[in-house]
């Protein structure tokens, strides 16, 4: 899956902001470095949860893309300064966002109906 096609699909199915409940963690340290076990448990951990192998990341419009949920927080620390991150499972019912200071939250929805292919 090509980046302008997550963009599409993120665009299209990405709720615009997280529930106004939701709990944010921070991630990162002053440096913006992420805090390796605390990230991985905010984040990617949300996923591996519910059996989620592969996610949906954007930074930016043309920087994302489709990846496996054991390489998303490499990603998020090479990108983390880059733009607010959002990400997805395939079928958009968990959702986390990482913002541009290391803030995270994470959260899920009813699945939405989408082809991601």
């Amino acid at each position: 899956m090509n980046k302008r096609r997550v963009h599409q699909l993120m665009t299209a199915h990405f709720p615009s902001a997280a529930p106004a409940q939701q709990i944010w963690t921070n991630i990162a340290d002053v440096q913006g470095r992420l805090l390796g076990e605390q990230a991985h448990q905010s984040v990617a951990q949300h996923f591996i949860d519910h059996g989620i192998k592969e996610v949906l990341v954007q930074v930016q419009r043309k920087v994302g893309g489709r990846m496996p949920t054991t390489q998303l927080m490499a990603y998020v620390a090479d990108h983390l300064a880059e733009g607010h991150i959002r990400i997805a499972d395939r079928a958009f019912s968990l959702f986390c966002v990482v913002t541009i200071d290391g803030a995270a939250t994470c959260w899920q929805m009813e699945a939405a109906k989408v082809a991601t292919e």
